[in-house]
């Protein structure tokens, strides 16, 4: 069993920053709910909680550019100048070409060493011999 302390680290933490879909998530599949996030979705239905402009990057954004980058240092490797790449990841995620290259500008160093992306499209994580997907 997961001790209440990490679930709120998890889930509530990210929530409690203005990233609400990942304690949406898992509300919706079932989790466990601890006695802090049920009084912090409380407050939200009250209306006494509201999301701040000036959030952090939600984990479906981090994703997101870390998958471009991924994308761009696949296609290099693959022979690719990395114009061209930029372009391409561009076109394939309906980007402007400034923004790829503002996004692999914040994901070089995590990209280049443990990110790549597969065949089928899908992130893969290299940390130490393991590979997380």
């Amino acid at each position: 069993m997961i001790p209440d302390d990490s679930l709120n680290f998890a889930f509530l933490d990210p929530a409690e920053h203005g990233d609400w879909d990942i304690l949406a998530t898992h509300i919706e599949q079932g989790g466990k709910l601890t006695d802090a996030m049920r009084k912090f979705v409380a407050k939200i239905l009250r209306g006494e909680v509201k999301r701040s402009a000036n959030r952090p990057f939600s984990m479906k954004t981090i994703y997101q550019h870390v998958r471009i980058g991924a994308y761009v240092r696949t296609q290099q490797k693959k022979g690719l100048t990395r114009t061209n790449a930029i372009k391409q990841a561009a076109e394939r995620y309906g980007l402007n070409v400034r923004t790829v290259k503002r996004v692999l500008k914040a994901t070089e160093t995590v990209t280049t060493r443990h990110i790549t992306l597969g065949p089928d499209g899908k992130v893969s994580v290299k940390v130490g011999k393991y590979r997380i997907r």
